[in-house]
């Protein structure tokens, strides 16, 4: 399966829509630092897995900070080997995550989707109980090395977690399910034969106990029956004048006795407190009874009468109110507008007198001056005359009224409470009343004659306490005459004991029986699962051989380490579990450790962690996608590195699509000339990230051109 084209919006670091052509054999990613590199992987692992494991389990993360619309959308398009066309497209839009498959036209969505990208992409993952799990494992341990967990695999992960990514990607993963889930069954099986042990004990030790009672009982001779006969028959008889049903009296000889004894020993136990509660019942009534009067102290449709004649007098002085409101209103504004004009005038005449010709300023005609300057001189001083409206008494009137209605507010509030608390004394007495009459007819009391009430409940009280008394007789006697037919029965009770025991024994028996079988199951379990972990760890161990001789020629290429040229991956089983570790050798010295972080620098490590990822890509025949990805190895390699890795590339892309970014301008160049093209159904490109803004960086793309020249001198 080879990866043809991206598209890109609101994830990670691209704000906006980029749409980048990757269908070549070798992709080369240029870019500094923060420009988006990484965030071009990450868009691959995150259409093929729904995830970007690094970056936690939650969304929120790989949605772009800038994105117009606050999605992400990831757009794959996919050709398989027999020209088949995939285009995936999942998103996310800050609650939930969706996918959509479109193989050759047909459309599907979210968990069809899900499972048919499975099957396309790695359809082992099916088998395993979290194929989305299982997928995210396969591609960051085999397809994509991100730049940040080069050596998580040697380094941070532990042994057992090594076994089970390597056991997935060489098949056996179903296998080491399988003895996972054995060894549960078997550890619920060992447990249950457990429990059933324990049972076997307690039935063992009851019956010792059991034959231990009846040893007891085997000396017991006397016979206690005729004094049970005595009472027998008589207290049934009054239980049945005491009200019980008693359907059929069973001899005092017969098994069944102490069983219907027992039986009616607690219905009189019951009936007895039920007479207790209705007396208790009958008495809180008659108490209440006696303390609440009959009906309420005040008629409720006076104090109404009161409160509404209040409200229409308040409603009156309201009206009055807003009427002398609008008087005093309009005699201020007359009062307003008097003032203003006579201001007018008084300003008008001042302007006129310094004004004053031979002529009018305004129409140039001839006047009587005198008389004209005595007219404007009048004006000017009587403009400022507060005139002839008088709003004295409106307002004295309309302060007597607000007193007033503050006042009937007042008288009308309290007419108000007053009501409340009528009606509400009122209530509360129908209610009482209500509940007195409800309680009275349960207890079987009429309430019509309301002054035989109180005599009645006395009568009651008394005779509940009469059954409660003859009640609680009968029930002491009928527990003496239980007491005593335990005795009479102890024969009775002694071949029921045998009888018991018997059975009891035979339970053990057929208990050890199973418990055995329990036990050789159990055996047998653990038989195969010790297979299951042997056969696991020779299938691992014979594929890492396989692997073996090219991660040797992978890590040679590299050379990370003067002394330390060869490198294995070793299985080993500890307490049932798979383990895989890493042992570096120096041949010449027959020296070995298991613990290459102990020896190794940090681009030591990255060499061999990056040795271990392509020989895990170029030596499992099926992986999720025929595609390596590799971010930024520069940032994990020395220099001296570079040259053997650059090598491995070259050879490497011409059995996978090869995805490779880096920061450095030189390192490209050389990537450039090392992953040319050179024949003519060969294609590769590189991918060029330029300045970034809160929109994502700027993205170009060309071809590399072919060389088919087998060799050149370089002079």
């Amino acid at each position: 399966m080879r990866i043809t084209r991206l598209e890109i919006a609101g994830f990670r670091g691209f704000a906006n829509l980029q749409q980048v052509d990757v269908d070549a054999d070798a992709v080369i990613v240029v870019g500094a630092n923060g420009r988006g590199k990484t965030s071009l992987f990450d868009a691959i692992l995150r259409a093929l897995s729904g995830n970007v494991p690094r970056l936690g389990e939650t969304d929120e993360n790989i949605v772009s900070k800038y994105s117009s619309s606050g999605e992400a959308h990831v757009t794959m398009h996919l050709r398989s080997e027999n020209g088949s066309l995939i285009r995936l497209l999942r998103s996310y839009d800050g609650a939930k995550q969706r996918l959509r498959l479109d193989i050759d036209g047909r459309v599907l969505q979210e968990d069809a989707a899900r499972l048919r990208l499975v099957e396309e992409i790695w359809p082992e993952a099916l088998l395993t109980s979290d194929s989305g799990a299982a997928m995210k494992a396969a591609l960051t341990r085999s397809v994509y090395l991100q730049q940040d967990l080069v050596r998580q695999f040697i380094d941070a992960d532990t042994d057992e977690t090594r076994f089970g990514a390597v056991s997935e990607l060489v098949g056996t993963g179903r296998l080491t399910e399988l003895q996972l889930q054995l060894e549960r069954a078997r550890a619920a099986w060992v447990k249950a034969t457990n429990v059933r042990a324990s049972d076997i004990e307690s039935l063992r030790s009851r019956l010792m106990s059991l034959d231990g009672r009846l040893t007891e009982m085997s000396g017991d001779k006397e016979d206690t029956g005729f004094r049970v006969r005595q009472n027998w028959d008589q207290w049934w008889k009054e239980v049945r004048d005491a009200g019980l049903e008693v359907p059929l009296v069973p001899a005092a000889e017969s098994i069944e006795a102490s069983q219907a004894l027992n039986i009616v020993v607690r219905q009189l136990e019951s009936h007895r407190r039920a007479a207790d509660r209705q007396r208790d019942t009958a008495s809180e009534l008659l108490r209440e009874t006696q303390r609440r009067p009959e009906t309420s102290t005040q008629d409720p449709t006076e104090v109404r009468k009161t409160f509404q004649a209040a409200e229409r007098e308040l409603g009156a002085l309201r009206q009055a109110l807003e009427a002398a409101e609008v008087q005093a209103a309009a005699e201020r504004r007359a009062l307003v507008e008097g003032r203003e004009a006579r201001e007018e005038l008084r300003a008008l005449a001042q302007l006129a007198l310094r004004h004053l010709d031979e002529r009018c300023p305004v129409c140039e005609q001839t006047y009587d001056k005198p008389k004209t300057r005595r007219r404007l001189e009048e004006l000017a001083k009587t403009a400022g005359d507060p005139g002839s409206v008088d709003v004295a008494p409106t307002l004295s009137r309309l302060a007597a009224l607000v007193l007033g209605v503050e006042q009937q507010e007042r008288s009308r509030a309290a007419a108000a409470a007053q009501l409340a608390r009528v009606e509400e004394t009122a209530k509360e007495q129908r209610l009482w009343l209500a509940e007195r009459d409800r309680r009275l007819t349960d207890l079987g009391i009429g309430h019509d004659d309301q002054g035989k009430i109180a005599a009645d409940l006395e009568q009651l009280v008394r005779n509940f306490d009469a059954t409660a008394s003859r009640l609680a007789t009968l029930q002491q006697r009928g527990e003496a005459l239980a007491l005593t037919l335990a005795q009479a029965g102890t024969r009775a009770r002694k071949d029921e004991l045998g009888r018991e025991t018997e059975a009891v024994r035979r339970s053990v028996t057929a208990g050890e029986n199973d418990l055995r079988a329990r036990r050789e199951t159990a055996d047998q379990a653990a038989q195969i699962v010790q297979s299951l972990r042997e056969g696991a760890s020779d299938v691992v161990t014979d594929r890492l051989q396989q692997i073996g001789p090219l991660l040797q020629r992978i890590y040679a290429r590299i050379d990370p380490h003067p002394a330390f040229r060869a490198v294995k991956l070793l299985v080993k089983m500890v307490r049932g579990r798979g383990r895989l570790g890493t042992v570096i050798d120096d041949a010449l010295m027959d020296v070995s450790s298991d613990s290459p972080s102990m020896i190794f620098s940090s681009s030591q490590m990255n060499a061999l962690a990056v040795s271990v990822f392509l020989a895990f890509n170029l030596g499992i025949g099926r992986l999720p996608l025929d595609v390596v990805i590799l971010d930024d190895p520069l940032q994990s390699l020395d220099d001296v590195n570079l040259l053997g890795l650059i090598d491995l590339l070259r050879r490497t892309k011409d059995r996978r699509q090869l995805f490779v970014s880096t920061h450095d301008v030189r390192f490209a160049r050389l990537l450039e000339r090392k992953l040319r093209p050179v024949g003519p159904d060969q294609h590769s490109l590189v991918i060029e990230l330029g300045g970034w803004d809160r929109q994502g960086p700027s993205v170009s793309q060309r071809s590399l051109q072919t060389d088919i020249a087998p060799f050149r001198i370089v002079a």
